[in-house]
């Protein structure tokens, strides 16, 4: 799968993978959600690859769910659980069980479900606009 939506540059030893819908704010919709896991994927199946860089384009790292992407229909209550169970989980799940380290260079704001990428990620800015999460294990400001 071939998509502008993650960036991926290949380096020396490890990927930089961005999310790349600035004028959303690079908010996840089903098709970013597709293209960050082919691109996680194909990092993993690189024998040369040993880390991974996540970051995004823009002024944001990620506002979360895009809600005009069809998951919540207006005037109905939303399944809050179907976006969840469909691509955050899974996300979750490869995040947590690829071997290497994700590090998350975050920019700007991480709003949101930034609950679901958040304990998988093992490094973060405490500049960053958004919490640390509980399941983060350490938090080095960049230099």
């Amino acid at each position: 799968m071939v998509s502008d939506l993650v960036l991926t540059d290949i380096r020396a030893g490890y990927r930089v993978l961005t999310l790349n819908r600035p004028d959303r704010l690079n908010s996840f919709s089903a098709d970013l959600h597709a293209a960050l896991m082919a691109a996680l994927i194909a990092a993993e199946q690189d024998k040369s690859c040993r880390a991974l860089i996540l970051t995004g384009t823009g002024r944001g790292f990620c506002a979360g769910q895009d809600l005009s992407d069809g998951v919540f229909t207006p005037g109905e209550t939303p399944d809050l659980s179907a976006p969840i169970e469909k691509f955050y989980n899974p996300l979750v799940r490869k995040l947590r069980g690829i071997p290497m380290p994700v590090v998350c260079a975050v920019n700007g704001v991480a709003a949101g479900c930034r609950r679901e990428p958040g304990p998988c990620l093992r490094y973060r800015d405490r500049r960053a606009v958004g919490q640390v999460h509980p399941g983060l294990r350490q938090a080095w400001p960049r230099p």
